[in-house]
């Protein structure tokens, strides 16, 4: 399990639609539909009139839902069958500073300046 960041809300929601943030989850994603296994990032459940879903957004800005018509999964490590998402995996080092192959990474998301 990590521990995930907190998404910046929307500035509009309709009544009724709920978000509630999830503290904690499994590190990699990888929906039945698709090719690539992605990094997560955020994970938020979201309730429409009554029924929900995860939302799973990556590092690669690609959102995943899972619900019981929508088959992604939330996995402890990467599944030797897919490739992972070279974005997601970048990004996901690069957030605290690390290393690939030996070159310092590191990702900051741009900065919006006060205006």
């Amino acid at each position: 399990m990590i521990v995930l960041e907190r998404k910046r809300q929307p500035k509009y929601t309709s009544p009724n639609v709920q978000r509630a943030h999830v503290k904690k989850a499994l590190p990699f994603a990888a929906s039945d539909a698709g090719l690539y296994a992605h990094r997560v990032r955020f994970v938020e459940m979201i309730t429409i009139l009554g029924k929900s879903h995860l939302a799973v957004s990556c590092w690669c800005d690609m959102t995943l839902l899972v619900s019981k018509r929508k088959k992604t999964r939330l996995m402890d490590a990467a599944p030797p069958d897919r490739p992972i998402c070279a974005t997601c995996e970048g990004r996901a080092i690069g957030k605290d500073g690390g290393k690939i192959n030996g070159i310092d990474v590191r990702y900051m998301p741009h900065v919006q300046a006060n205006t």
